[in-house]
């Protein structure tokens, strides 16, 4: 009888073992797919993105509608940070450089915007980013 029960507990701590090398082997278990705890979200993936903007993309992780919101509010903030780079470089030409001391604000602007990101992401909220966060280019 003790060896019935000892049989039974060995199966039982050896299947976690093998459904784990199962999501392993198959490439689906990352460590950021997995959801936050408190949220239920992929905070961590959505973080990623404000970073990476491309990272999500290439996992497969946007088939989560947070991590795709997230990507996309971090798509249109580094295609505003391109854009501010390149008319920051004609205007300071074209005002032989007294555009050059505006250029500062925008980029500041720039970053509280990218940190509003990162805060909203960490804390599992789908807010948009003020002025850009109604532009969707991930659909």
């Amino acid at each position: 009888m003790e060896e019935e029960k000892t049989l039974n507990e060995e199966a039982k701590e050896a299947q976690p073992q093998q459904e784990q090398t199962a999501e392993q082997a198959s490439g689906t278990a990352t460590p950021a797919a997995t959801p936050n705890a408190k949220t239920g979200k992929n905070t961590g993936m959505a973080i990623v993105a404000y970073f990476l903007f491309f990272v999500p993309m290439l996992t497969g992780d946007l088939k989560d509608p947070f991590v795709k919101f997230h990507t996309n509010q971090a798509l249109v903030l580094f295609i505003v940070d391109v854009v501010a780079w390149i008319l920051g470089i004609i205007f300071s030409a074209v005002t032989l450089g007294l555009g050059a001391l505006l250029m500062p604000l925008i980029w500041l602007f720039i970053f509280v915007l990218w940190v509003m990101g990162i805060i909203n992401a960490a804390k599992g909220d789908m807010k948009p980013l003020p002025l850009i966060g109604g532009i969707t280019i991930l659909k």
